[in-house]
């Protein structure tokens, strides 16, 4: 590749880099394009994407991004990266799904929101759930004391008013 498409090429990583959450790396050696093709249509579904890069580039897109040093040491043989969104749970877990039914890819690492993930990090972050449900027990757990509260400040008045009408009908009675 000639050097203004190569620099361009570093420019657009570079770019992706910065606009992501992180990515993770992986070693894609033994995947047909077959494999791909299903992995990247997986992680499409997440609005995340496989891309097949060349080491150099990355690695100086890296280092122009300011994005993750301690990963460049993962850069060596066949890469390829998954750029993560706001929502890396997402592509996490299709990645490490996708893992559990086929040999390849290995994944090597990679960087989350400037921390280094190293590979037992990767399928940590695949564990935890999406963040529409974690949004959704929160909601719950804060909404349970305000329910127990609002059911208990009702019970007070009926149970005024009940005590007051067996009162009225003793007062009847008698």
């Amino acid at each position: 590749m000639p050097k203004p498409e190569k620099q361009a090429k570093v420019e657009q990583l570079a770019e992706q880099l910065s606009a992501s959450a992180g990515y993770i790396l992986c070693d894609y050696r033994g995947l047909n394009v077959k494999g791909i093709t299903e992995l990247r249509r997986a992680l499409g579904r997440v609005e995340a994407g496989f891309h097949v890069i060349k080491n150099t580039l990355f690695r100086r897109a890296i280092k122009e991004a300011g994005a993750g040093e301690q990963a460049v040491g993962l850069l060596r043989g066949p890469i390829a990266v998954t750029f993560l969104s706001e929502d890396p749970i997402g592509p996490a877990k299709e990645l490490v799904g996708f893992l559990r039914t086929h040999d390849r890819p290995v994944v090597l690492g990679g960087l989350l929101r400037g921390r280094f993930l190293d590979p037992a990090m990767v399928k940590a972050l695949a564990t935890i759930p999406p963040r529409e449900q974690l949004l959704a027990q929160l909601v719950g757990s804060l909404q349970a004391p305000l329910a127990g509260l609002v059911g208990s400040l009702q019970g007070i008045p009926r149970r005024l008013v009940l005590t007051l009408r067996a009162v009225a009908e003793q007062k009847q009675a008698a």
